[in-house]
């Protein structure tokens, strides 16, 4: 389900503009504030940091301390206001137990895609405690591979309005044929089939 929002008549009114000419205002002619420095932190690396902060249970003022600065010195490099020295961003990047790059680069992606897999994970613990405590035959449409590895006793693949495989998981790896087989002995489904028998089943 998408939920879209459009600007509407229920907005606030927009700010009356200054009639004065664009000299007389204050800070006419001046460079914007709100623009960070050019050395300043890219975004992506502010919020690598801050999420490994948490995961290694630190707060700013631990790890400024650790750095030998103050706490609103961290502050400033973390808000952008300020640019980060190469050395110190390299010290962070060792205490936080991750390399440089990852901290530029890589982060941001993998954050991402650690937090789909956990809310997926979720999702198929969620719907096997209902099979299981309610006692409910769930139907679930799916593509993902992971969740039926994780979650159905029995799969139907549907193509062209009919079931062109249905079984286990095992005997429709086992017995299909063509693009049925291909799409569960893939490497998506040996990597699903993997993480379930690592799991315990």
């Amino acid at each position: 389900m998408a939920i879209l929002y459009t600007r509407g008549e229920d907005e606030a009114p927009p700010r009356r503009l200054s009639t004065r000419p664009r000299a007389a205002r204050p800070g006419a002619g001046q460079p914007a504030t709100d623009d960070p420095p050019k050395d300043a932190l890219p975004e992506v690396t502010v919020r690598a940091i801050r999420r490994l902060l948490g995961e290694h249970g630190l707060n700013q003022r631990a790890l400024a301390r650790e750095l030998g600065v103050t706490e609103n010195t961290l502050s400033r490099w973390l808000g952008r206001k300020q640019g980060m020295p190469q050395q110190t961003l390299e010290r962070v990047a060792d205490r936080l137990g991750v390399t440089l790059d990852s901290l530029y680069r890589d982060t941001a992606e993998r954050s991402s895609a650690e937090a789909f897999a956990a809310l997926a994970e979720r999702f198929d613990r969620m719907v096997q405690e209902l099979a299981r405590s309610l006692g409910l035959t769930v139907f679930l449409v799916t593509h993902d591979l992971d969740t039926l590895y994780a979650v159905c006793d029995r799969v139907a693949v549907l193509y062209g309005r009919k079931i062109a495989a249905i079984g286990t998981i095992e005997e429709v790896t086992k017995n299909a044929q063509g693009w049925v087989k291909e799409y569960f002995s893939g490497p998506r489904g040996r990597a699903a089939e993997r993480a379930t028998a690592g799991a315990g089943g």
